[in-house]
Parts: structure tokens; C-alpha cells; sequence
């Protein structure tokens, strides 16, 4: 296939293998768009029963377009060349998360896990929506790419709805009692070849990814036809004894998902909504024990994403989102706890305040308003006597009436350390006869 074209692309190289079709890179010979290109394999165009295949190619592009979760991977182009058919879908760079986690078979850190797993259900709980099943979902069908929308970070795509079924349709591409699926991960139904299947076995598949996940073993092992009697009659070893470390209500969600009667399984939509809750009460829990201080500059922050750190990019939006909003609600119960020492602090400085204002106001001898009974001024007043009213209003000059008297000058006291002026004597001729004379 490798540089044959396919519509407008051409075929660069081949990108991996399934059962039902190759996958190829493909370029638009025009504008340079990569894309990836899913073509049935040689043998099946080729049997008798190629036109149920080149049908089951048909679904997925119908499934993938009803469904429109940026959660699940986009088909764009459907069609036929030969006796075999294609689809055109988006190209995806990244890992799947087998050859990322399963193949390692170590665990993987809780609230990266979680994460993972809340993506995955999230985009299945769309599609359940719309009444559309997946029916074979595994790690090798989920791929991990880098969040458009976050730089740094990851998220989830869940690839080859193959098999997919439409609920709302009664024809079907599969006989009934065929068994349909990965052993590993096919649910209790669908081991027995039940004709009435719904999103519980999605939910049971789901379910057997997290165990695998958090304990680095799936909870069944061995050959196809010992993992499936397993599915049917046991139950599994109880995950808190191969994790004694997780959360109670890990354990519990694991094991709820992994019930033999699918109507004791929860909802993909309980599914999110149960790991939400889980992740939040997780990241609180890491912030409150960094402390008030830390959660509220931030630096408890970087502690609750070591969980999520490996590999680097291992946060993703929707887990961003959520670690927000329990930073926020971490936040806020540190700001409660601190109210009564607050209020505490602002009483102290608010005493001192008024303490200073009161030093300073006697200090500058205005005490408590008394009632002052005015004094008359008298102008003839000794100055040293005046009351000093300076501070209280500017000195005025007394109005003088026309009734009042001149004022009289004051005495001038005699200089005795003057010297005696010695006056002329005048000679006064006696009017009328010598008794007119004065005498001193």
C-alpha cells in the first residue's frame, strides 16, 4: 500500500496492525494534511463474508460521527478501492496505553490512573448516549496524545468502534452466540454469547483496565478459553491486597464495575462522577496536608501533582480541571480556618489605633469638651493678666460708642536720675500794686 493513493492522500507508511485492517500514514498530495488511513486487511476483503467486514468498516465512521466526543478519535472520509474499503480519520501522535503502562506491568500512579480512566468512561458515557456500544475496549485502543488545548499536558482518544453495535438497530453483523472481543477484557455476558448486550460490558472492560492499571496485572490470566470460564464464575482477588495503599472507595468503584450481574455495575455516567469525587477528595487531602499556608501560595500544588507527574506530560485538561477546583475548595476552607485569628488581628490593631489617637489628643491638650463661660475683655487691662485666647479666636479691638470718654493718658513716673532743669525766673509787672507778686 505504500505509495498508492487513496482518494486525494498518498500512503506513506505503515503505523501498526489489527485484526480486522493495517493502518497507514497518509498526506493530501495538495495542502500537505496528514491523516491516518484504516484499510481491511488482504484476507478478509477476500472471504466470503467480505461485505460484513467492508459493513463493520461502515459502522465506525458512523459511530465515531454520531457519537462527537473530542474524547474519541474524528473520521472524516469513508470509501472503497478494489474489493477492500478504508477510512480516513485524524492522525494521532502518541502513545497507546499498553505499550505507555500495561506492557511495563508496574502500577501506575492512583491519580493518573483515575484520570485515564475518567477520560475513557467519559467518552464511552457519549456514546452511550447516542446508544452506540463499543463492545471492544482495551488498552490498545486508547491512545494518548498531547491536549490541544493545554500545552504540556495529555489526553485520552478511544480508537476502533469495529465492532461497535447500535442499539436502536435490529440488524445485526454479528451471529448470535459468536463471542466477539479481547478475552482479557470481554465481560461475563459476552463470554456467554448473551444476544442482549449493553453499555455494562463497556463498563466491565473499563473495569478490568483500572484494576490492571492500579495493580500492574489484570485480575485474570492465562489462555483465552481459562480467562473467559474465570469471567464467568470467579470472582476477582480483591484489589486491596495486591494495593494495600488505595482508597476505600477505589476498591470499591474497581470491584462494582467488575460485578457479574451488569445490572449491579454502575453507569459510565456514575463512573465519572464517582472518580471526580475520588480525585477531589485525593487532591484536598494533599493540599490540607501541605498546609494553609502552602495551599494558598500555591506551593502544595506541585505536591499534589507527584502522582501525576510520571510520565511529564500527566496531567491532561479535564484532571487540570479538576485540580483547580479542588485547590480552589482546599482554598477556601483555609481561608475559614483562619476568620477567627483574622478578626482577632484586625481588634488588636484597631485598640492600638485608637490608643494612639487618644495619646495624641491629650498630648496635644484638647481633653473632653467643657461648657466655657465667656470672659469680657477690658481693654484697660493689665496684657500679663489677658487671657490667652490666641487658640480659640483672633483678638479683635473693643468697639468704642460715642457715650464713651476719651481715654486719659497714662502717668509717666519721674525719671529721678535726671539731672534738675533750672527754668528762667520771669518778671511779671504787677496790674494792680505790689500783692500781685507770686512767692516761691
Amino acid at each position: 500500500m505504500v505509495g498508492e493513493r487513496i482518494g486525494k492522500y498518498v500512503v506513506t507508511k505503515e503505523l501498526a496492525r489489527g485484526g480486522m485492517g493495517v493502518v497507514y500514514e497518509a498526506v493530501h498530495e495538495t495542502i500537505g494534511h496528514r491523516a491516518a488511513v484504516k484499510v481491511l486487511a488482504a484476507e478478509l476483503s477476500q472471504d466470503g463474508q467480505s461485505q460484513q467486514y467492508i459493513g463493520r468498516f461502515l459502522d465506525e465512521a458512523r459511530a465515531v460521527n454520531v457519537v462527537q466526543h473530542p474524547g474519541i478519535v474524528k473520521i472524516f472520509d469513508f470509501g472503497t478501492k478494489g474489493d477492500t474499503a478504508y477510512i480516513l480519520m485524524e492522525y494521532l501522535e502518541g502513545e497507546n496505553l499498553y505499550d505507555r503502562y500495561i506492557s511495563l506491568g508496574k502500577p501506575v500512579p492512583l491519580l493518573e490512573a483515575l484520570r485515564i480512566a475518567r477520560q475513557i468512561a467519559s467518552a464511552l458515557h457519549a456514546a452511550h448516549q447516542k446508544r452506540i456500544i463499543h463492545r471492544d475496549l482495551k488498552p490498545e485502543n486508547v491512545i494518548l496524545v498531547a491536549d490541544p488545548d493545554i500545552p504540556e499536558q495529555e489526553r485520552t482518544k478511544v480508537v476502533d468502534f469495529g465492532i461497535a453495535r447500535f442499539l436502536d438497530s435490529s440488524y445485526r453483523r454479528t451471529a448470535t452466540g459468536l463471542v466477539m472481543g479481547t478475552p482479557i477484557y470481554i465481560s461475563p455476558e459476552q463470554c456467554s454469547g448473551a444476544p442482549n448486550v449493553d453499555g455494562k460490558v463497556d463498563v466491565y472492560a473499563l473495569g478490568i483496565m483500572l484494576y490492571e492499571m492500579l495493580s500492574g496485572k489484570a485480575p485474570f490470566q492465562g489462555e483465552a478459553g481459562t480467562v473467559m470460564k474465570a469471567h464467568l464464575a470467579k470472582e476477582p482477588p480483591a484489589l486491596r491486597e495486591r494495593v494495600a495503599s488505595l482508597p476505600e472507595a477505589v476498591h470499591q468503584l474497581v470491584h462494582e464495575m467488575l460485578a457479574k450481574n451488569p445490572t449491579a455495575r454502575p453507569t459510565m455516567e456514575q463512573v465519572v462522577a464517582r472518580i471526580k469525587k475520588i480525585e477531589l477528595e485525593r487532591t484536598q487531602a494533599r493540599l490540607l496536608s501541605a498546609g494553609p499556608e502552602a495551599s494558598s501560595s500555591g506551593g502544595a500544588l506541585g505536591a499534589a501533582t507527584i502522582e501525576m507527574s510520571s510520565p511529564p506530560r500527566g496531567v491532561g485538561g479535564y484532571a487540570h480541571t479538576q485540580m483547580v477546583s479542588a485547590l480552589a475548595s482546599t482554598n477556601k476552607l483555609s481561608a475559614e480556618r483562619r476568620v477567627p485569628r483574622r478578626l482577632a488581628l484586625i481588634g488588636i490593631a484597631v485598640g492600638c489605633l485608637l490608643v494612639m489617637g487618644l495619646v495624641i489628643y491629650l498630648i496635644a491638650g484638647r481633653g473632653p469638651s467643657l461648657p466655657v463661660t465667656p470672659k469680657t475683655f477690658d481693654p484697660k487691662a493689665d496684657p500679663a493678666t489677658r487671657p490667652n485666647d490666641s487658640l480659640e479666636k483672633p483678638e479683635t479691638k473693643p468697639e468704642v460708642t460715642p457715650e464713651a470718654k476719651p481715654e486719659s493718658k497714662p502717668e509717666t513716673k519721674k525719671d529721678e536720675t535726671a539731672k534738675p532743669v533750672k527754668l528762667p525766673k520771669k518778671t511779671h509787672t504787677p496790674a494792680h500794686g505790689p500783692k500781685s507778686a507770686r512767692h516761691h
